[in-house]
């Protein structure tokens, strides 16, 4: 093996892994561990599912990866120089949506219906729910509009609420 061969090997094999580290998604930060504000998504309700956070389905949760400024209600984006205006705390949110008002809601996944229950083609079309369902082993699955669940929570993009208010998630449609 000639002495060019010897030195280009060990080259080639710091570049390629330089390229993966670089093309790699970069993790984000945890909050508890740099010192920096406490994660909103991490105030839990008694039943274990994030207290301030709305659920999106699976790949919805927009990176945000940044601090965020609430109130009692509300977040908001900080302020040009970072910081909070007075009466809000800063908290720190992985994903979030940012709506035109200014509004910040931070987010978590949740999986989809059909990851954790049998889907198969429907014969018909059902309307669209885009948003997360509480579903209990023995009783089905309810519509609990964004209160608390007390089961888990899925995604269903479309379904229908039946007459014992229980839902009937369609995402396994053709």
């Amino acid at each position: 093996m000639n002495v060019k061969a010897i030195w280009l090997l060990p080259l080639a094999i710091v570049a390629l892994s330089l390229t993966s580290t670089a093309e790699a998604e970069h993790p984000a930060s945890d909050p508890a561990t740099t010192g920096g504000p406490t994660d909103l998504c991490a105030q839990l309700d008694q039943y274990g599912d994030p207290l301030r956070c709305d659920a999106v389905g699976p790949g919805m949760a927009p990176l945000w990866n940044d601090t965020v400024c609430c109130d009692a209600r509300n977040c908001y984006a900080p302020n040009s120089t970072g910081g909070c205006p007075s009466g809000t705390n800063s908290y720190w949110c992985e994903s979030a949506e940012l709506h035109s008002t200014g509004k910040i809601d931070c987010v978590y996944e949740v999986p989809n219906y059909c990851d954790e229950f049998p889907c198969g083609p429907v014969d018909i079309t059902a309307p669209p729910l885009k948003h997360s369902i509480c579903c209990y082993q023995d009783s089905g699955c309810y519509d609990h509009e964004g209160g608390l669940c007390g089961g888990y929570e899925v995604w269903c993009g479309s379904g229908v609420t039946n007459e014992d208010g229980t839902v009937t998630c369609l995402d396994g449609e053709d």
